[in-house]
Parts: C-alpha cells; sequence; structure tokens
C-alpha cells in the first residue's frame, strides 16, 4: 500500500486539515512544486495519444494542452456536466475539429443529477451536489458510452471530478478489462471523498486500477498516475 492511502497518512491528513496545516502535508508527499510534477507527468504521457478523454474539463484549461500535444489526428472529448461550461467550452472549439465536448458527467450508474451553479464567478466553481436544486444534468457511464453507444475507448485519461471519482472508476470496469486506456491521470480529492462517506475512496481507486494490471504511482499528495 502506497503511503498516501495508507490508513495511518489518511489519519494524518484529517488531523492537518481540522488545523489548517495541510501545506506541510503536501511537501512532505509532494515536495516542492505541488501539481507541477502532476502537469509534466500527464504532458509527456499524452505525447502520441490517438484519443484523449477530459473527464471534468472545467474551464477547458486541459482540453486546450492535449488538443496543442496531440498530431493532426488526435483527438480529444471533454465532459463537463456544468451547463455553463460545457456552452463556453463548445463556442472556444467551435472552430477546432480535435475537440468534441460532451455536457454530462460520467458515474457508475446511468441517471441524473443535480448540478449547483455558482452565485459569482466564470462557472469553474460549478458542482454537482446530492439536493435538489433544479438544475438537472444527464450522467453516464463509460462502459455504456463504450459498450452501448459505439463511443471509441481512450488511449489517455485525465479525470478531475470534485470526489466523483471512485463512481467514475466504478462504472468503466469492464472498459479497463477490455479497451484499458495506456495512461489514467487522476486528482483525488480525499476530503470530498470523506465527507461522502468514502474514507477509504483513495485506497479504493488503488485497488481497482491495480486489479486491472496498471502501475500507480502518486506524482504528488492528491495526484495519481497509473499506466499500463
Amino acid at each position: 500500500m502506497a503511503l498516501t492511502t495508507h490508513p495511518a497518512m489518511l489519519g494524518v491528513r484529517r488531523t492537518l486539515r481540522a488545523m489548517g496545516l495541510t501545506a506541510p502535508l503536501r511537501k512532505l508527499l509532494g515536495g516542492s512544486g505541488y501539481e507541477q510534477k502532476f502537469d509534466a507527468a500527464m504532458m509527456s504521457a499524452v505525447t502520441g495519444a490517438r484519443l484523449v478523454w477530459d473527464v471534468g474539463a472545467n474551464a477547458g484549461l486541459y482540453t486546450q494542452k492535449f488538443a496543442d500535444a496531440l498530431s493532426s489526428d488526435g483527438r480529444v472529448v471533454a465532459f463537463e456536466p456544468s451547463p455553463r461550461n460545457a456552452n463556453a467550452l463548445a463556442q472556444k472549439f467551435s472552430a477546432d475539429e480535435r475537440v468534441t465536448v460532451e455536457t454530462c458527467a460520467l458515474s457508475d450508474q446511468q441517471g441524473q443529477m443535480f448540478f449547483e451553479a455558482a452565485a459569482e464567478g466564470d462557472g469553474t466553481r460549478d458542482h454537482i451536489v446530492d439536493y435538489d436544486t433544479g438544475l438537472k444534468v444527464e450522467v453516464l457511464t463509460a462502459d455504456m458510452l463504450v459498450f452501448e453507444r459505439n463511443v471509441p475507448a481512450p488511449d489517455f485519461m485525465k479525470i478531475d471530478v470534485e470526489g466523483f471519482e471512485l463512481h467514475v472508476f466504478k462504472g468503466m470496469g469492464r472498459m479497463l478489462s477490455e479497451r484499458p486506456p495506456r495512461h489514467i491521470f487522476c486528482e483525488v480529492h480525499f476530503f470530498a471523498l470523506e465527507k461522502m462517506g468514502l474514507k477509504t475512496g483513495p485506497n479504493d481507486i488503488v485497488k481497482i486500477l491495480t486489479g486491472k494490471g496498471y502501475t500507480v504511482k502518486w506524482t504528488d499528495a492528491s495526484h495519481l498516475h497509473a499506466h499500463l
């Protein structure tokens, strides 16, 4: 078991978070340049990819980076459940044939979920919630897209879904077995998972990936890279 997801380290995380001292933990597990190692590893690995799924595209920062890094026949599918973020992405990439925008969330089952738009800001803080907001978004699974809707499986994935990452992985079990991406990069939101009652969520994600033959490395305290 990796130090990052060891029960003792999870307890340390909770203690430091309660004390407002998460920065020392980041330095301990990730060293200097927090998140920069993840960015560098991800952009290095995407070279040569043919189809990228950007799950939780948000404002499209990495969607753009991925599109620019791919060859002329490479493609990026940006999954973004926030209607205003998805609309902004569609406008931004309207003339770019390399990018397709899907206004939906990926999870472990099909259906609908409630979405909350932040009162202020540009939409980057919009998020899925577990209470009725009057705004519903479509929820699909990766397995459904690939095996029922015949959407091509990616060879590279980036996942940043604000605590729903375990749900995403549970919804791609068949894809991981039969058409696995070569590289998966994921931000693991420890606190958000814990708030949903998923204290072992980070370790469960690692177990899913290693059970499918992936090697998993933590690039820093909150980001993992799984590769075949």
